[in-house]
């Protein structure tokens, strides 16, 4: 990472602390939408309201889905998650996809003061709406 790279990580209640970056447990819903709002670039297992979140706010959005055979998740819902809103956020099944999506934000020059969201509000609800059935 370079001298100018943060991170803040959501990293649940499995123990699990990242040797870089600022860990939490668990974040509110204000320190997740503060964390979305000061983030370049957000990478998430494929959550929908953390991707209607990001997408709302107009962030680049790496979805990296849990996989069951991985013991990572009961089943492969987050792949089906995943797939549905792959033609709008980047998806990443493994580590060199996902080094591939940051190289191509970084070549972007995507920044909070830059992005502009393609998506209102109500395409939000929406598409999580949508994604509940």
């Amino acid at each position: 990472m370079s001298g100018d790279t943060t991170c803040t990580y959501q990293v649940g209640l499995g123990g699990y602390r990242p040797k870089v970056g600022d860990s939490h447990e668990t974040l509110s819903r204000g320190q997740f939408e503060k964390a979305v709002a000061e983030s370049d670039v957000i990478v998430t297992h494929a959550g929908i309201g953390t991707i209607v979140t990001c997408l709302a706010a107009g962030k680049p959005l790496i979805v990296v889905p849990r996989i069951a055979k991985l013991g990572e998740h009961r089943n492969d819902h987050q792949l089906a998650t995943a797939k549905a809103v792959s033609s709008v956020v980047m998806i990443a099944t493994n580590a060199d996809e996902l080094a591939a999506h940051m190289n191509l934000v970084r070549l972007r020059g995507s920044s909070p003061s830059t992005a502009e969201s393609p998506f209102d509000e109500n395409f939000a609800i929406q598409l999580e709406r949508f994604l509940e059935k």
